[in-house]
């Protein structure tokens, strides 16, 4: 469909967004290993989704010229549509941003670059669910990360005025800083 630039930007920022902290708290071993392959793991879940809904058939119909069962009754009655230029079901609607007939429509997603249909709804409701479980580990990954950098910077004497002054003491060849010797 013509969303699929857009379906690509997003399964970028997919990698990107999170793979960002992810390889940088991994480089400075700010967290376990195991945090950061379940993260890891959660967004390779959303991609594999993402490429799924976005690289499958939703339901494109077929078009057709002429009337294949003119005595159908009820939703499975064809009907001419103009939009089409082709014969469908009640069950089939058109796609303008598309150009096709779709079987069980629910919406075009321009963040997959597909229709939403009966056959992938499942599907899109879980990527929605592990995009928002994505969003929200990223953001504590993230704040966890950067505390335990912190953390382990002024633990290790680099940060503040104290670190500063027991530096400025062990170069004065150890001696506090009251006398001299």
């Amino acid at each position: 469909g013509p969303h699929w630039p857009f379906g690509c930007m997003i399964a970028l920022l997919i990698l990107i967004v999170p793979g960002v902290p992810l390889a940088m708290f991994l480089v400075f071993k700010a967290l376990p290993l195991e945090i950061i392959v379940l993260v890891w793991l959660l967004q390779l879940t959303v991609l594999g989704l993402h490429a799924s809904i976005g690289c499958c058939n939703p339901g494109i119909a077929e078009r057709t010229h002429e009337n294949p069962n003119p005595e159908a009754q009820g939703a499975e009655r064809w009907i001419w549509s103009d939009q089409a230029k082709s014969w469908r079901t009640m069950r089939m609607k058109f796609s303008a941003d598309l150009n096709v007939l779709i079987i069980d429509s629910d919406h075009i997603c321009p963040f997959t670059g597909t229709a939403i249909t009966k056959q992938n709804l499942t599907r899109f409701r879980l990527f929605r669910w592990t995009v928002f479980l994505l969003q929200w580990a990223t953001v504590a990954l993230i704040i966890a990360g950067l505390v335990s950098m912190v953390t382990r910077h002024s633990r290790e004497g680099g940060g503040g005025e104290g670190g500063v002054r027991e530096k400025a003491a062990g170069a004065r060849g150890g001696e506090g800083a009251v006398g001299g010797g």
